[in-house]
Parts: structure tokens; C-alpha cells; sequence
């Protein structure tokens, strides 16, 4: 996977947070998705060029990967008659969610959905990560972290609820 530069942390960005899927086209003001940082937790990117729309889906080891790919994320994509699609795996800690990245990459694959790229198993985790629905390209957060954001706060309460009420394994949720 090529590397990725820096983006300063957009306001408008759609804001996926762990066990969250969300979506964004070329032609929405808001046309980024970014999601904070994680270690353990695999990101996917996913991005039609032809129709411009992309998406990044937050996966923590408790989510059940089928059910979220088939039953949540890629029925959003058919919805906007997405063809194409392009995968990008980000994250996933070594000794801990190999499993995880497995299952997600042999789902794509078994749904004929190619991988770009993987950059997965740093040791030191991950800033966060950002992606533009024009181009499709991946990009790390700005230095300063969303979380600051007070006006967030109830967005972090609500997947943290999320989290808590939900029995593992648990769906992917769609948000924004």
C-alpha cells in the first residue's frame, strides 16, 4: 500500500467510530469519512470509482464479519448501483484480531471484491485514518484528535452504548 500523507482533521467529515460502517459520495459536501485511532480494531476502505462513493467500516473482534459485509455494508453500496469495488485493509494487532483480518479479506474475496492494498499489523497502532470519497485515497489524521471535539460527545456516548448493549459477535451499524 502506498503511503499515506497527513490531512488535517476535516469538520465536515462523516465520523465512523468502532463497530460503525458509514458512506460518502463525490457529490455530498461532506465527501470525507474518518475514523479515530485504533490498534487491535481492522479498518476497511472501500471505494467505487465509477460512481464515486466510498466507505470505511470500523471492525473490532467481537463483529460478526459476515453478517456485517452481506446484511449492512455492501447492500448501502448496491443501493447506489456501485460496481467495481475496491478494498484497502488498515490496522489489526498481531497476537490478537489475525482472525479477524482473515475473515474480512476471504469475505471480500469470496464476494469477488478486490484488495488495493493491506497495511495491517503495526505495532504501534494507528492515528486514525481518512478517506476521500472523490479520489479514493486514504489518508492519516492531523496531529490534533477529534475526540477533543465537545460537540462529539454524544456521538461517542451513543457507540459506546452501542458497545455495552450489544452481545458479541455484533453488526457493523450504519451511521451518518
Amino acid at each position: 500500500m502506498p503511503p499515506r500523507r497527513s490531512m488535517r482533521n476535516p469538520d465536515t467529515a462523516k465520523l465512523v467510530l468502532q463497530c460503525e460502517f458509514a458512506l460518502a459520495s463525490a457529490k455530498e459536501k461532506e465527501h470525507l469519512v474518518q475514523t479515530t485511532g485504533f490498534n487491535s480494531c481492522l479498518v476497511l476502505s472501500l471505494f467505487s470509482a465509477s460512481k464515486k462513493v466510498g466507505g470505511l467500516a470500523h471492525f473490532d473482534v467481537q463483529t460478526e464479519v459476515w453478517r456485517s459485509l452481506h446484511e449492512v455494508i455492501l447492500p448501502e453500496f448496491r443501493k447506489r448501483d456501485c460496481g467495481g469495488l475496491r478494498a484497502s485493509l488498515v490496522g489489526g494487532g498481531l497476537g490478537y484480531s489475525e482472525d479477524l483480518v482473515r475473515a474480512v479479506r476471504d469475505n471480500l474475496k469470496s464476494s469477488a471484491i478486490g484488495i488495493a492494498g493491506m497495511d495491517i499489523f503495526e505495532p504501534d497502532g494507528y492515528p486514525g485514518l481518512i478517506l476521500n470519497a472523490r479520489t479514493g485515497r486514504l489518508f492519516n489524521p492531523g496531529r490534533s484528535e477529534v475526540g477533543l471535539d465537545l460537540a462529539l460527545l454524544p456521538r461517542f456516548g451513543s457507540a459506546l452504548r452501542y458497545l455495552a448493549d450489544t452481545p458479541a459477535p455484533r453488526l457493523i451499524r450504519l451511521v451518518g
